[in-house]
């Protein structure tokens, strides 16, 4: 099981993004307002855990989903070839 570290990232206009950190967030990076800041960094093991983590940060009550895979484990060597395919 790969815990991967994500990263909240807030902007000017008080807007929250989660995305993982490092290289494994780069492209979702490009997304953001210029002068936006990290306010928050955790480790997760699945997407599930990340939102969840996500929605008691931001205080937005219980993440739910309805696809069990987001529950799945996150598969590191699938990430990074996924971002490589995309860059």
């Amino acid at each position: 099981m790969a815990k991967i570290k994500h990263d909240i990232w807030n902007n000017p206009e008080d807007l929250p993004m989660l995305c993982f950190s490092g290289e494994l967030g780069a492209e979702s990076r490009t997304l953001l307002e210029p002068n936006s800041k990290i306010v928050h960094s955790f480790y997760a093991e699945s997407h599930f855990e990340a939102k969840t983590i996500y929605y008691e940060y931001m205080d937005w009550g219980v993440y739910e989903t309805e696809f069990e895979v987001d529950k799945e484990s996150y598969n590191l060597e699938e990430i990074k070839k996924r971002n490589a395919n995309n860059g």
